[in-house]
């Protein structure tokens, strides 16, 4: 699932069910098309898309490379396709998407990246094993050496922006606390303050 070419910041949601048996090889083998066809259900990923389907012994997956930027001008806003959602044999379940981004990169508030986060939720939920009880929340947005805080409508409409010198930074929403698997969806709103609040401050605390 990992587009070596692709360079826009990712976020990644990560559920992971404790106490669940690893996943059997054939539901394994018939995950591809579940997960296509319910990410295609929730429109993360549209039926236009030409999405990459597939398993191994370890993981199902269902997602979509990045279009080519056709003649994108240099201060234009790029919203990438890049998107998708994988299983693990363990039952762990992620879902990722990529921000929009400009010549400069990528801007987050809360607003928007609890917005993600709900719609990341939605997607990788359902896929968690059926006998799931609490489940590890976690998170990631990398690479983030161009992600700055700020209003995401912004980004497109930009001449100039400041730069960070660091590079290779991740920012992390690590899985110290578990949840009931109904909370990720009537509280998904909430999980999801929680999960970006947490990205916002490894993102303030990040060098320059």
């Amino acid at each position: 699932m990992v587009d070596r070419a692709f360079s826009a910041p990712v976020l990644d949601v990560y559920l992971v069910a404790l106490g669940v048996a690893p996943l059997l090889a054939a539901r394994l083998e018939a995950l591809p098309t579940v997960l296509l066809r319910a990410a295609r259900e929730v429109a993360f990923l549209d039926e236009q898309s030409r999405p990459v389907v597939g398993s191994d012994r370890t993981a199902a997956w269902a997602w979509v490379p990045d279009a080519p930027a056709n003649g994108a001008g240099f201060l234009e806003r790029r919203v990438h396709e890049y998107r998708g959602v994988a299983v693990l044999v363990a039952g762990q379940v992620t879902a990722f998407e990529a921000l929009p981004t400009d010549f400069a990169g990528a801007m987050i508030d809360p607003a928007d990246l609890r917005g993600r986060l709900v719609r990341l939720l939605a997607v990788a939920v359902p896929q968690l094993p059926a006998d799931a009880g609490r489940v590890a929340v976690a998170a990631a947005l990398a690479p983030a050496d161009r992600v700055f805080e700020g209003d995401p409508a912004a980004v497109g409409g930009r001449s100039r922006a400041e730069l960070r010198t660091t590079q290779g930074l991740g920012l992390t929403a690590d899985a110290t606390k578990t949840v009931p698997v109904e909370a990720l969806t009537a509280r998904a709103a909430e999980v999801a303050s929680e999960v970006a609040a947490e990205l916002l401050l490894a993102l303030r605390d990040a060098p320059r």
